[in-house]
């Protein structure tokens, strides 16, 4: 059985959708020296109260006045990046009511309150939430500004996101494609915005698992970051990083690891040892020798990431929760279980409390502790866990969604360990016709829930042709797959990974053959 939803590398994703301002005539307040030095340097929760005191500072001296609002959207996306996801709505619906007082609805200023408003939703995992208030930022773009402007593909860009998190990435695809091409219009093939675009519609494809149709997008916006930021810039660690994840996701991890390797060296010049987009670097290294095997030299990259994430952000933030969890799955993988269970719930204790316990996030987490006891044969105590991580995916993001999906698989697994046949049968179903739906038929985790269906019906259920059907299914949704022929490695490798499936079908065929010549 397959497992879903550990944190895999946290790709650096510079989105077109925070620093925002439509720059009218109105003066706006700049936010002080030292505020700006913190969040140079990434230092979000340092930075966060030297902006509140600008903004009351303003708000003193000018009242409720335009000259105000850049700070009460920056204190917004200073609280999110900071970890503060409730309070970055609190400010948000604030900095929005601001705009709406002194500008008027149809302002373009009032659009990026509401884009700012829904960042600080859709960091809380209330996706569905999100989408009308990115949907109206679009709305008031589109009219007051045109379909020609980067803010309206800012707008386009941000609705896609938010389809993205909710899973329904072939909604997005035609959004970010959009946002591209008003990019290009606008601004040029090469302009350095423009490369965000192609970045983002690269990640899209990248969620359908149409790696050969992102690759050359991702190759793309490197060249236009080299020729418009340099080698050495923290952009361009941006591309490399987004190139290196979809190369790992192919199974091409020595090209993955020496770009991951590349952007590190450059965050470190760049930014310092002590900045999230570091941070973020050491862990795509980690997350990439862990791809490859060779966990005992990740280990050592998530503890050095971990002591930063907790100098940097705190105990207490999301992304040392995230890196907690990846430090976890390294020792699990080694086969230190007993080891690797105290950081899985630390991981899990942090996003309960930064998030809530409705996050999907903290079904992540929930989901990762269970697979820890399941690793070490305590079954029974893991089945609540997986429980608990379906109930808050289905109410946030739906039955439908693919990280659903993978809790109905997971659940289905335990129950299988267990010997409750039954039960998992309906569950792995379900897995399959969602997976189905929003990843197409041969996906690898269609393949995978096919196979693992076969499983149940041959060596739970005792329904042999039944079984052999799944496993015919599942070879040829492999054929379909690879169609083409196994070109790379990463196709070599999955078809290799398929012999149990193979091997399970002429098992089932015998079965069928067997019960057909009793008397």
């Amino acid at each position: 059985m397959i497992r879903w939803g550990v944190w895999g590398a946290a790709v650096m994703l510079c989105g077109l959708s925070t620093g925002l301002h439509a720059q009218d005539a109105e003066y706006r307040v700049p936010m002080s020296a030292a505020a700006e030095a913190a969040f140079r340097k990434g230092d979000y929760a340092a930075g966060l109260p030297l902006v509140l005191a600008d903004l009351d500072a303003c708000t003193t001296r000018y009242g409720k006045a335009p000259a105000c609002l850049e700070l009460a959207n920056t204190a917004t996306n200073l609280a999110r990046l900071a970890g503060k996801a409730g309070d970055s709505e609190t400010l948000g619906r604030a900095a929005l009511a601001l705009a709406q007082a002194v500008l008027g609805e149809a302002s373009p200023d009032t659009a990026i309150s509401y884009s700012n408003l829904a960042l600080a939703l859709n960091a809380q995992g209330r996706y569905a939430d999100a989408e009308p208030p990115f949907r109206k930022a679009l709305d008031i773009f589109r009219a007051t500004l045109g379909e020609a402007h980067q803010l309206t593909a800012v707008g386009y860009n941000n609705v896609a996101f938010n389809l993205d998190a909710q899973g329904r990435f072939a909604e997005a695809e035609p959004l970010y494609r959009g946002a591209l091409a008003t990019l290009q219009s606008v601004l040029g093939e090469s302009g350095a915005d423009t490369a965000l675009g192609y970045a983002n519609l690269a990640l899209n494809l990248d969620e359908q698992s149409r790696y050969a149709e992102a690759e050359p997008l991702h190759r793309r916006t490197l060249e236009i970051r080299l020729a418009t930021r340099g080698e050495t810039h923290p952009d361009t660690a941006v591309a490399y990083s987004n190139l290196a994840a979809s190369l790992k996701a192919r199974g091409r991890f020595g090209e993955a690891e020496a770009l991951d390797r590349k952007a590190l060296q450059i965050c470190r010049a760049s930014l310092g040892e002590r900045h999230p987009q570091t941070l973020t670097a050491y862990n795509n290294l980690g997350s990439v020798l862990n791809a490859e095997g060779r966990n005992a030299q990740a280990e050592p990259i998530f503890r050095n990431a971990l002591a930063i994430a907790i100098a940097l952000l705190g105990e207490s933030h999301p992304t040392t929760g995230q890196i907690e969890n990846n430090l976890a799955v390294t020792l699990n993988t080694l086969g230190r279980y007993a080891e690797a269970e105290p950081f899985y719930r630390k991981g899990l204790e942090i996003m309960r409390a930064a998030l809530g316990d409705a996050h999907p996030g903290t079904a992540i987490g929930y989901n990762n502790v269970a697979f820890n006891l399941e690793a070490q044969d305590r079954h029974a105590e893991a089945e609540p866990m997986f429980r608990r991580a379906l109930e808050i995916s289905r109410t946030a993001l739906g039955d439908a969604h693919p990280q659903t999906a993978g809790f109905y698989h997971s659940l289905a697994a335990n129950l299988f360990a267990q010997g409750r046949f039954a039960e998992a049968d309906p569950l792995a179903r379900k897995a399959l016709a969602s997976w189905r739906a929003s990843l197409g038929n041969t996906h690898p985790n269609v393949i995978a829930a096919l196979g693992n269906i076969g499983v149940i019906e041959l060596r739970g259920l005792g329904h042999p042709q039944a079984a052999l059907d799944r496993f015919r299914a599942a070879g040829t949704a492999v054929t379909a797959r690879f169609a083409t022929g196994p070109q790379e490695q990463w196709a070599q490798d999955e078809l290799t990974s398929q012999r149990a499936n193979f091997l399970l079908q002429v098992a089932a065929a015998w079965a069928v053959g067997h019960a057909a010549a009793a008397p």
